[in-house]
């Protein structure tokens, strides 16, 4: 079978489990501005580097540990919108599905195959690790654009980033808004 054609039955079975579920055919488009989820990647890192030293723990045990995750729940708001982010050349909304995945399977698995287990662990952290190491100009790019423009819309986007960073009453509000957003729509995703 062709790929394309794989592809084209992939997007029908998934249509067609959409409607099944009684949800719209396409889920709602990504929302987030590809800026914000750079700064909310940033104050996500605690969440990589806590899956991160878990699998170490793991590995050096030959063996699946118990942990409390509870002190993650704090950034799962901020996951599920770097998960939302608008397509762009950046991996971005990986990083959001990897480390939400990456802390339902240590609260949830049934697993009981050290290797595998790691195996999955270390997927998730290759797959937010290649989201968190994209440049800011990857986000912007646009292919359609002149080198000029996007050199423009480049520093547009790190000014922004820099308002994001240093103005919490500006970054609050930001969040607020994409929140309220995601809160309306989530059933839909």
């Amino acid at each position: 079978m062709e790929f394309k054609q794989q592809v084209a039955e992939l997007k029908e079975r998934v249509r067609q489990s959409r409607i099944e579920r009684g949800l719209p055919e396409e889920r709602p488009a990504r929302f987030v501005e590809p800026v914000f989820s750079f700064v909310l990647v940033e104050r996500c890192k605690p969440v990589f580097e806590f899956v991160a030293k878990y699998a170490k723990l793991c590995a050096d045990a030959n063996d699946i540990l118990q942990v409390d995750t509870s002190k993650l729940d704090k950034y799962r708001e901020s996951l599920e919108l770097i998960a939302e982010t608008k397509d762009t050349n950046a991996f971005i909304p990986m990083y959001g599905v990897a480390m939400l995945s990456a802390i339902k399977y240590i609260r949830e698995t049934d697993e009981h195959d050290i290797d595998e287990y790691l195996r999955r662990l270390y997927q998730y952290l290759m797959f937010a690790e290649t989201a968190r190491k994209q440049p800011l100009n990857n986000a912007v790019y646009n292919y359609s654009l002149t080198s000029a423009e996007n050199y423009d819309c480049y520093k547009e986007a790190r000014a922004e980033y820099e308002r994001l960073l240093n103005d919490d009453a500006y970054f609050q509000a930001e969040f607020a808004r994409y929140r309220a957003h995601y809160d309306k729509i989530k059933e839909l995703i």
